[in-house]
C-alpha cells in the first residue's frame, strides 16, 4: 500500500511540474523568446516612427506571449492614412521590410492595417482617425 502511494504522489508531482512548465512556456517564458525580448526593442528604437507632427501618446509598452514577443507604441498626428502609409512604405522598405498586406478598415474604430515582414519579425501598422490615436505601431518576433 505504502508503494501504491508513494507512485501516486510521484505521478502527481511529475503531472504539475509538466503543467507547470506547459503554462510557462505559454506565458512567454520561451528561452528564445526571452533572448529576442531585448533585440526586438533594440530594432524599435531605431525605427523612423515619427509621421509629420506626430508625438507618442505615451513611452513603448513590451511583452512576451507563448513563442513570440513584441514592442509597440500609439501615436497622435494629424497626419492622413495616405501619408502614414506613404511614410512607412518609404522608411521600412528602405531598411529592408517588406509591405505584405493592406487590410482595410474594419471594427467600431475603423482601423486600416498595414503588414510589414522581415526574416521572422513583422511589423504592424494601426491607423484610424476615430480611436484616441491616430496610429500605432507593433513590432513582433515569432508566431
Amino acid at each position: 500500500m505504502e508503494d501504491h502511494s508513494k507512485r501516486t504522489r510521484m505521478i502527481v508531482i511529475g503531472a504539475f511540474i509538466i503543467v507547470a512548465v506547459f503554462v510557462g512556456y505559454l506565458q512567454g517564458w520561451n528561452p528564445q523568446a526571452i533572448k529576442m525580448q531585448s533585440q526586438i526593442k533594440d530594432e524599435f528604437s531605431i525605427l523612423p516612427l515619427l509621421v509629420a507632427d506626430a508625438k507618442p501618446e505615451s513611452a513603448p509598452s513590451s511583452g512576451r506571449k507563448f513563442a513570440s514577443c513584441y514592442v509597440d507604441q500609439d501615436f497622435h498626428s494629424t497626419a492622413d492614412y495616405a501619408e502614414v502609409k506613404q511614410f512607412f512604405t518609404d522608411n521600412l522598405t528602405a531598411l529592408g521590410w517588406t509591405l505584405q498586406k493592406e487590410t482595410p478598415s474594419f471594427g467600431s474604430y475603423s482601423i486600416t492595417e498595414l503588414t510589414f515582414v522581415k526574416d521572422d519579425r513583422k511589423i504592424i501598422i494601426d491607423y484610424s482617425e476615430k480611436a484616441g490615436w491616430r496610429y500605432s505601431v507593433w513590432l513582433q518576433w515569432g508566431s
